[in-house]
C-alpha cells in the first residue's frame, strides 16, 4: 500500500488544489461540507465560460465523472476528459515505451499551457496503475503543475467523497452528537483505502464521536487513525479502533465498505477476507442500532457481499443524499480552483 497522499510543503501544489482531506484542514472540511447541504437551494456560479477543466480518469467512473462534468456546467467552463486510450498515456513507475506512452512532467507541461484546472482520478492496482502508482503519480502531477489540481481519487485520498459524506451526515443535523461508525465490510475484489481513510478524518474534524470496526488483518493504517484522532480530539470528539462488530449498539450511522491493506495483500485477500464473509450490512444488524440509525456506502456497493439489498435499498439508506452531495462538493470544489487560476493570454 502506498504511503498517503500528503505533498511535499516544500513543493506547494498550485493553489486552489485539493488533494486530500488532510490538506484542506479541518476547519475548511467544515465548511465545505455545511455549504454542500445548502447549495441546492442557492443560485449556481455560472462566472467561468472561459475556462477549461481537463480530466485523466486512469480508472472507471461513474459518479466521479458525471459530478464533475455537472460541476462544468454549472460553473460555465468546459469539460474535456483524456481518456487513456486516446493519448499516450503517462509512465507510471515504468520506463517510457517509444512511442507508446509520455512522462508524467511531459503531459502535465502540456496541460497547464491549455487548462484553468487538472483533475485526475489514478489508483492501482489497475491495467494501468500499479498498487501505490497513483500515489506517486498524483505527487508527480502536484509537483510540476501551474493550474490547480483536484484529486478525484488516488490510492490512499477521494477528499470530494469524503467531504460529500460528511455533506451528508450534516444533512441530518449536528454531527457533533452522533455516533459514526466506519466499518469494515467483506468482498472478493480488493478495494482501496481512500474512502475510509478520507472519510474518518472528514468525520473526526466535524466532533463526532467515531468508531472504526474491522477484523484486525483490515486496521486501517496507523498514521490514518493518528491524525484524525488528533482532529477528533480538537474538535471535541473521539475516536476509537475495535474489532467487535457487535459492540456498535448505538450507532446513529453505519458507513460499512470494503478496503484492503498491506497484510491481506501481501498474504492474499481472498483467503485472509474469506474468513469474515459474514461481515455484511444486513437488516439485521441495523436492528441492533440505534432505532433511526442510517446506513452508508459510497457506492458501488458488492451487493449480497458488502451490503443486502434491502438494506441499501431500504428507507435508511443515504447512499443517494450521498451521491447528490458528491455533485454539491464538487461544484464548490471546482469553483474554488478556477477562482484561482490566471492565464496569460
Amino acid at each position: 500500500m502506498s504511503q498517503l497522499v500528503k505533498h511535499d510543503r516544500a513543493v506547494s501544489p498550485p493553489r486552489g488544489s485539493i488533494l486530500s482531506v488532510s490538506d484542506l484542514g479541518a476547519v475548511e472540511t467544515l465548511k465545505v461540507a455545511r455549504e454542500a447541504t445548502l447549495l441546492r437551494s442557492e443560485p449556481l456560479h455560472n462566472g467561468h465560460s472561459g475556462s477549461l477543466v481537463v480530466a485523466l480518469m486512469m480508472n472507471r467512473s461513474l459518479r466521479t465523472r458525471l459530478g464533475l462534468a455537472r460541476a462544468c456546467v454549472s460553473t460555465g467552463a468546459q469539460f474535456l476528459e483524456l481518456q487513456p486510450e486516446c493519448i499516450y498515456p503517462p509512465a507510471v513507475r515504468t520506463a517510457e515505451s517509444p512511442y507508446k506512452n509520455e512522462s508524467i512532467a511531459d503531459i502535465v507541461r502540456v496541460v497547464n499551457l491549455h487548462a484553468s484546472c487538472f483533475a485526475v482520478r489514478a489508483y492501482g492496482p489497475s491495467s494501468l496503475v500499479p498498487r501505490g502508482g497513483g500515489d506517486d503519480m498524483l505527487k508527480q502531477i502536484a509537483a510540476t503543475a501551474t493550474v490547480p489540481v483536484l484529486n478525484l481519487e488516488s490510492d490512499s485520498a477521494h477528499p470530494i467523497q469524503a467531504l460529500a459524506d460528511l455533506a451528508t451526515i450534516t444533512s441530518l443535523g449536528t454531527a457533533t452528537s452522533k455516533h459514526v461508525v466506519v466499518a469494515w465490510a467483506y468482498s472478493p475484489a480488493p478495494k482501496p483505502i481512500a474512502v475510509p481513510s478520507s472519510f474518518v478524518m472528514a468525520a473526526a474534524a466535524s466532533g463526532a464521536r467515531l468508531t472504526i470496526v474491522s477484523p484486525p488483518e483490515f486496521r486501517l493504517p496507523a498514521r490514518v487513525t493518528r491524525d484524525a484522532r488528533e482532529w477528533a480530539l480538537a474538535a471535541g470528539g473521539s475516536l476509537t479502533e475495535t474489532t467487535d462488530l457487535d459492540g456498535i449498539s448505538d450507532a446513529d450511522v453505519l458507513y460499512m465498505k470494503s478496503w484492503l491493506t498491506n497484510e491481506a495483500q501481501d498474504r492474499g485477500h481472498g483467503e485472509i477476507a474469506g474468513r469474515y464473509a459474514q461481515w455484511r450490512a444486513t437488516d439485521r444488524l441495523l436492528d441492533e442500532l440505534a432505532p433511526d440509525a442510517f446506513y452508508m456506502h459510497c457506492l458501488p456497493a458488492d451487493r449480497g457481499y458488502e451490503v443486502d439489498d434491502t438494506v441499501i435499498d431500504g428507507k435508511r439508506s443515504l447512499v443517494w443524499t450521498q451521491v447528490r452531495m458528491r455533485r454539491e462538493v464538487t461544484h464548490i470544489l471546482l469553483r474554488r480552483a478556477l477562482a484561482e487560476t490566471t492565464h496569460d493570454d
